[in-house]
């Protein structure tokens, strides 16, 4: 990661932190939460794509699934949840025979397909059970701070960094006077802690949230918009902003300009996700042919020309 100012660290991680806790539903705080990482870590392009492959959107189930699919599915989650937790082995025992049965419908190769995708999920839902209760306690944390609130040295928040040890060192680095994403050696997290059960997405919500409310100006700067009731990071030089940027942009602008501007940003926006899909593709065939950079280019541009 390359070194960046206080300013653009304390802007990512309050961005991060705010996305999280306006997120209408548990998948779109993990969506958020996993592509402002990408950010605060300066991770490839790819990173958040990845992310979504190893842990699915639980409304994401796949269209060419029927309803014999989606059983199997269900009993494989099942048969995955029996197996790792302390139930009565008449349940582990219950989904091993079912989806024992169920292999009888399938082909080997649809069969494995499916199990891929039930670990997959599980480890969507485990992850969503952990952060479901950080987001409700942060946004009420982030209330407090609105309304000028000590949150900083609270009870709760103590609390909330002691309840494990991967958080006890992380708000050691946090809240001390040096604290850095970085320890001296290597990274707090790298690329593949994400992608194993090591805590390092609760791990970075809570180094950032203890970061950024270390400081009283950011947690000065926080704001709830007067319009749609989102949380926000008022700028510095508006600090009496009451209404987020959105909603800010929506009172000023003259219906065309509207229609303009929302027309520029999905223009914007679908340039952005060529772009990171570009990469993305750029970044498989490296690994997967060892290859340069230009050779993928190449083979994207000669693909295109077909």
């Amino acid at each position: 990661m390359s070194a960046i100012s206080e300013k653009e660290r304390d802007r990512l991680y309050g961005q991060l932190i705010m996305d999280f806790i306006n997120a209408k539903n548990p998948d779109e705080a993990f969506l958020t939460l996993a592509s402002n990482i990408q950010g605060v870590f300066d991770f490839p392009p790819g990173f958040t794509e990845e992310i979504l492959r190893k842990y699915p959107p639980t409304s994401s189930i796949p269209k060419n699934f029927n309803k014999l699919d989606k059983t199997l599915l269900e009993a494989f989650e099942k048969r995955i949840k029996y197996h790792r937790r302390r139930f009565p082995e008449g349940e582990s025992r219950k989904w091993r025979e079912k989806v024992s049965s169920l292999s009888k419908s399938f082909s080997e190769e649809r069969f494995r397909e499916i199990e891929e995708k039930a670990s997959c999920y599980y480890a969507t839902r485990r992850e969503l059970k952990t952060l479901e209760g950080y987001h409700e306690q942060i946004r009420s944390l982030i209330e407090e701070a609105v309304d000028g609130k000590s949150v900083h040295e609270g009870n709760w928040f103590k609390t909330f960094f002691n309840e494990n040890k991967i958080l006890t060192r992380i708000s050691y680095l946090a809240l001390s006077e040096n604290g850095s994403i970085y320890t001296e050696t290597e990274p707090l997290f790298s690329e593949s802690s994400f992608f194993d059960p090591t805590g390092a997405f609760r791990g970075t919500l809570a180094y950032c949230l203890a970061v950024f409310l270390k400081s009283p100006n950011n947690r000065a700067l926080i704001r709830k918009c007067d319009k749609c009731h989102k949380f926000f990071v008022a700028s510095k030089n508006n600090r009496n902003f009451k209404k987020c940027s959105a909603c800010s942009r929506k009172t000023s602008m003259s219906p065309e300009r509207q229609r303009e501007y929302q027309r520029d940003r999905r223009i914007k926006q679908k340039e952005e996700k060529d772009s990171k899909r570009l990469e993305a593709r750029i970044s498989n065939l490296m690994k997967n042919l060892d290859i340069s950079r230009e050779e993928a280019h190449e083979i994207i541009e000669a693909d295109s020309m077909l």
